[in-house]
């Protein structure tokens, strides 16, 4: 027993010594024309030289499969900055990008129109709604197929030129979702003023909330 305990630990042991070749040499690949007080800055979390293991061998392993794609940032603010932007080129990398269909008279009218200091906006392409879903940290991108076939219209708002809601709107013409960055609660007027923009526009059914007074106040 003691022979074939020792045997299975020393094949581990080469296991994880290979492994750990591998991985330093894909780190100094992926880490090449970076400066070395830049690596180092990279290594630090909250100013201690800690290394979050999971998130290096994440990293690396996006890097070794998508490194001939990859754009690498100029510089590395830290690990978690570096695992993300990986992260996020490889999620396009992983999809195809398409056109959605052409907009409707309707909805081209609406497009990059200005509602007081908000202005609409609608996706043209797949990778278009995955930045959208990046940004707002939410799954919107997960529509796109609905959007693509028709079922379903995605419009995004934005306030001083950044993405501040996203909407969905179902085949009934009703608004599905209507929220802020992860998911949030949107501004009550910033949402008044939209709907009644969208309901004027024949892009929405009223909502039958807005025809009700709640407390005094429409809504």
């Amino acid at each position: 027993m003691v022979g074939i305990y020792s045997q299975k630990r020393m094949s581990e042991h080469r296991r994880d010594s290979y492994h750990g070749i591998n991985t330093c040499s894909s780190f100094r690949k992926m880490v090449r024309g970076y400066s070395h007080k830049n690596i180092v800055k990279m290594c630090m979390v909250e100013d201690d030289l800690v290394f979050n293991t999971h998130t290096l061998n994440d990293t690396i392993r996006m890097y070794d499969e998508y490194r001939q794609d990859l754009i690498m940032p100029a510089k590395i603010k830290n690990l978690d900055r570096l695992h993300d932007d990986i992260m996020r080129q490889t999620r396009r990398l992983k999809q195809a990008d398409y056109k959605f269909p052409e907009l409707n008279k309707e909805l081209a009218a609406i497009d990059s129109q200005s509602i007081g200091s908000l202005e609409v906006v609608l996706p043209k392409t797949h990778y278009e709604l995955i930045e959208w879903s990046e940004i707002m940290n939410n799954c919107i991108n997960s529509y796109a197929s609905a959007v693509k076939k028709g079922d379903l219209i995605v419009l995004g708002v934005l306030k001083n030129n950044k993405m501040k809601y996203n909407i969905s709107i179902g085949p009934t013409f009703d608004i599905q979702q209507f929220y802020g960055h992860s998911n949030s609660g949107p501004d009550k007027k910033d949402k008044k003023d939209v709907i009644d923009y969208l309901v004027k526009k024949n892009i929405i059914n009223k909502p039958i909330e807005m025809t009700k007074l709640v407390g005094g106040q429409l809504w």
